[in-house]
């Protein structure tokens, strides 16, 4: 259960130590409690180390809160991404060891007393501390295990060490409290690790077109309007099918279908690891993409893959393409402008014959001036 990170995603391991820095309160009150403990035991027996653990312990209990508004107030509203959170992670791991083993060594340093209301404070303090500990810190099981053992450990050493039977039924009792509390985190990580994974593959289904496995609108939208004010250039090229209806009138919609899956594989196939490759509906596709250069060679081939036959329930099928190419410049453009030319494009492509190519390259598209009219195959053979 410590090796949780390898079995959790990116997106659920940051909200699980998002969830992390929701414990302002907690960690206050238990400050300042624990540095009221530690000094009413250090004034009732007069030990100076006491006094030392006590302040310590209080000076640590602040810094975790101010470490915990740092978050709340320059990183929980931003996006963050899994070393973000990793470092994150580690802060709170460092403060949240560092605390408990205090607080465990300063109830141990009561027990050195014959002094019973210092025991009993500290066994509550102990134990109202690790009930907290266990609900706040499940999300990720290595801190709250390590740290429950840091805080506890120290007074079932010391209360063994009284060689007292009754302080070793306590020591007992207390190890068998550490052992429900590692039951309850196991139960509480997996229940909202659960919830997260079902959370998260819900949102996926509905970024996700079912036919293809492909984005869908709602994710490209999302798209267009996160790259909108990118600093670099983007591309975005529509294509629909040439002859896809015929497909469905002879061979069915089952061999439409798989069409359409294969073209999603084919297209798939010849697009880069950060682009985003959509159906809109129907056999209409759209791929967005940053680019440098010219958009063209993604386009033609693209129109290349796409012409030859297609093996599919019932018989072959020859369909081919048309692409239309928008290219939008950085800063100040509009990605949807960016779309709304490339589906002008493909309407252009597609008035000029089957398996054209048509739109702005993006040298022209950066220009202060381009040219509104698109430019097909058989133009830029001409040129």
């Amino acid at each position: 259960m410590l090796r949780t990170r390898r079995h959790e995603s990116d997106r659920a391991y940051v909200a699980l130590v998002d969830l992390l820095y929701t414990s302002l309160k907690t960690v206050s009150v238990i400050a300042l409690a624990s540095g009221a403990v530690g000094a009413l035991v250090a004034s009732r027996t007069g030990d100076t180390w006491m006094w030392v653990l006590a302040v310590l312990a209080t000076t640590l209990g602040v810094l975790r809160c101010a470490k915990i508004l740092a978050y709340d107030l320059k990183v929980r509203p931003t996006p963050k991404t899994a070393a973000v959170a990793a470092r994150w992670e580690r802060w709170y791991e460092i403060g949240s060891y560092v605390f408990a083993g205090t607080l465990g060594i300063m109830v141990a340093r009561a027990l050195a007393f014959d002094d019973a209301f210092g025991h009993m404070l500290g066994v509550g303090m102990i134990m109202c501390y690790a009930s907290g500990l266990a609900a706040r810190t499940s999300v990720r099981p290595r801190i709250a295990l390590v740290t429950g053992a840091l805080l506890l450990a120290p007074f079932v050493v010391a209360a063994l060490a009284r060689l007292d039977p009754y302080y070793a039924a306590a020591a007992a009792l207390i190890g068998f409290y550490f052992l429900s509390y590692i039951e309850f985190v196991r139960f509480v990580y997996g229940t909202l690790r659960t919830s997260l994974d079902n959370r998260h593959a819900l949102e996926r289904l509905t970024r996700t077109d079912p036919l293809t496995g492909l984005a869908n609108r709602l994710a490209l939208d999302e798209a267009l309007a996160a790259r909108g004010g990118d600093a670099g250039p983007l591309c975005v090229l529509c294509f629909d099918l040439d002859r896809f209806k015929p497909v469905n009138d002879t061979l069915g919609h089952a061999a439409g279908d798989e069409l359409l899956r294969q073209v999603a594989a084919r297209v798939g196939a010849l697009v880069g690891p950060h682009d985003l490759l959509a159906r809109l509906g129907g056999d209409e596709f759209v791929v967005v993409r940053r680019c440098d250069g010219d958009a063209r060679p993604l386009a033609e081939a693209i129109v290349a893959a796409l012409a030859r036959p297609f093996v599919l329930p019932g018989g072959r099928a020859e369909i081919g393409a048309s692409v239309g190419i928008a290219a939008m410049p950085a800063p100040g453009a509009s990605a949807r402008d960016a779309l709304a030319q490339a589906d002008a494009a493909l309407y252009a492509a597609k008035a000029a014959g089957r398996g054209r190519v048509a739109g702005w390259p993006l040298e022209i598209a950066g220009r202060d001036d381009p040219s509104p009219a698109p430019r097909t195959l058989a133009d830029r053979s001409a040129a």
